[in-house]
């Protein structure tokens, strides 16, 4: 038995875990494998799939003991057995019709769509051409132009621009969308986030409890995150 048998910490990543830096605090691995020794159970919950996590935690397999939150709640991983669980996409049609109201009405925003497989940059300016260079990696990245979209397999659209124009943009499709089944937020203040409505952090705390944590009596689950996505999981 250890001191935290019952306990889940379940964390964001970006400017949360990582440093603004974008690197690892020793602090919070030390940390951690204490926590694990006496029994805690550590995941994460973020924007990121399960490859463009691995970027920044190349031993996740060993980092994490319970299944981690990805796109936002649009799906969970296992590592230990490179396994993807409950995945909740946008609907095909609907994405659509977003994605091609973004490009009419904002044609200078970037854009990237994420799906379970790869993650694909579709119309590119400064924001995106940024994440390129910092992110690409050839096995799960690919240049994607809006003719080439189909709607299929998004688990989100993600909006990269300026934090005025993304005000002003998530104005328009709240009141033009407003009743269709999507679900926008900020992740950063340049970054917003399209996806299914009721996909959220949240959500993915929800299977998690259900899948792998229903054998453990009176337990007690932490969040940590900093911005709008997050609030769903707090």
């Amino acid at each position: 038995m250890g001191k935290f048998d019952n306990i889940f910490i379940i964390s964001d990543i970006d400017n949360t875990f990582l440093a603004k830096d974008k690197s690892i605090p020793v602090r919070n691995l030390e940390a951690l494998k204490y926590f694990k020794s006496e029994g805690g159970h550590f995941t994460f919950a973020t924007g990121r799939s399960h490859f463009s996590l691995k970027q920044s935690f190349p031993n996740a397999n060993e980092l994490l003991n319970i299944p981690a939150i990805l796109a936002n709640g649009s799906y969970l991983f296992d590592y230990s057995t490179n396994e993807m669980v409950e995945p909740m996409l946008l609907e095909k049609d609907i994405a659509l019709k977003v994605a091609n109201y973004v490009i009419e009405k904002y044609p200078d925003t970037g854009i990237r769509i994420l799906t379970p497989q790869k993650t694909y940059y579709g119309t590119i300016n400064k924001y995106i051409s940024g994440e390129i260079e910092r992110y690409w990696d050839p096995d799960f990245s690919e240049i994607h132009p809006p003719e080439n979209w189909t709607g299929e397999n998004w688990c989100k659209m993600v909006v990269r621009d300026a934090p005025d124009i993304l005000d002003d943009l998530r104005f328009c499709l709240e009141e033009h969308f407003a009743e269709q089944t999507i679900e926008i937020f900020k992740s950063e203040a340049d970054f917003l986030e399209i996806q299914a409505k009721g996909c959220n952090k949240g959500r993915g705390i929800n299977v998690l409890r259900q899948k792998y944590l229903k054998q453990h009596q009176n337990i007690k689950i932490y969040v940590c995150g900093d911005y709008e996505n997050d609030l769903a999981m707090m």
